[in-house]
C-alpha cells in the first residue's frame, strides 16, 4: 500500500508539469479564486479557448422598438404579413407608416426577415388592451404558416457614426457591462456604458475607443481568469 500511495502522489505531482510543456488545453486558466482584471496567456492557452476578436468601429445604428408579433394573412388577400402588438403609450405615437421592420420567427431565430410597416391600428382591441402593427414582408419568408409567432423590431431615428460592438463581446448585468481588450497576448477587462442596442450591435456609450479590439467568442470563459493564471504566465515567461 505504502508503494502505491508513492506512485499516485507521482502521477499526481506530474500532471501539472505535463500541462506546461504543451498539453494545456485552457484549464490552467482558470485555477484560484481572485478574478483578475488584467493578465496575460501564452500562445497555447489562447489557442485552446479560440478567441475570436473585432474590431471596434463606428456604425449607422438605429433606435428600436421590439414588440412580440404573429403571422397571419392580410384582409380579403392570401398575402402574408406580420401583426405586432403594443401596449399603449409613448412608444406607440413615434411609430409611423413606411418605417423599416426586421422580423425574426422563433422557429428561426437566427434568421432574419425585412419589411416596412403600412398600417397601425387606430382603436385599442378591447379583449387584450393593445394596438396592432401591420408590416409587409420584402422578401417571401421561408415559413408560410399563419400563427407563427416571433419577434418584430421597428427602426426609429437613424443615428451615424456610433461606436458599437457585437453583443457577443458585452458581459455583466444591471448597469455593471464589461468587455475583454485584447493586445496580443494581453487582456484586459474594461468596464463600458452601453447604449441602445441594433439588431446584433450594441452602443459603446463610454470605455471604448474606435481600433482597438475585443473579445467575442470567448469572452465568457474569460471572465473568470484569475490572478494566479497571471502570476504562473508571468513565471513561466521568466523561465
Amino acid at each position: 500500500m505504502k508503494i502505491l500511495f508513492i506512485l499516485c502522489t507521482l502521477i499526481y505531482l506530474a500532471i501539472p508539469a505535463l500541462a506546461h510543456n504543451g498539453h494545456d488545453h485552457g484549464d490552467s486558466a482558470f485555477v484560484g479564486n481572485q478574478v483578475s482584471t488584467s493578465f496575460d496567456l501564452t500562445d497555447i492557452q489562447i489557442h485552446n479557448l479560440q478567441l475570436k476578436e473585432e474590431e471596434v468601429k463606428k456604425h449607422t445604428l438605429y433606435k428600436t422598438i421590439t414588440i412580440p408579433m404573429t403571422l397571419r394573412h392580410a384582409p380579403l388577400t392570401e398575402q402574408l404579413i406580420a401583426q405586432g402588438f403594443i401596449m399603449e403609450g409613448k412608444e406607440l405615437f413615434i411609430i409611423e407608416k413606411g418605417m423599416n421592420t426586421i422580423i425574426k420567427l422563433d422557429v428561426s431565430p437566427d434568421k432574419t426577415l425585412s419589411g416596412k410597416v403600412y398600417e397601425i391600428d387606430e382603436e385599442i382591441d378591447t379583449t387584450n388592451r393593445m394596438f396592432s402593427i401591420y408590416s409587409n414582408f420584402n422578401t417571401s419568408p421561408p415559413f408560410s404558416f399563419v400563427g407563427l409567432k416571433g419577434e418584430m423590431t421597428i427602426l426609429l431615428d437613424e443615428e451615424e457614426n456610433a461606436l458599437a460592438v457585437s453583443q457577443k463581446a458585452v458581459q455583466g448585468e444591471a448597469g455593471n457591462f464589461y468587455v475583454f481588450i485584447r493586445k496580443e497576448n494581453h487582456f484586459e477587462r474594461r468596464p463600458v456604458a452601453i447604449g441602445h442596442v441594433s439588431g446584433d450591435l450594441i452602443e459603446i456609450i463610454h470605455g471604448l475607443s474606435e481600433g482597438e479590439k475585443v473579445i467575442t467568442q470567448g469572452a465568457h470563459q474569460l471572465q473568470f481568469v484569475t490572478t494566479s493564471t497571471n502570476r504562473q504566465t508571468q513565471k513561466e515567461e521568466i523561465e
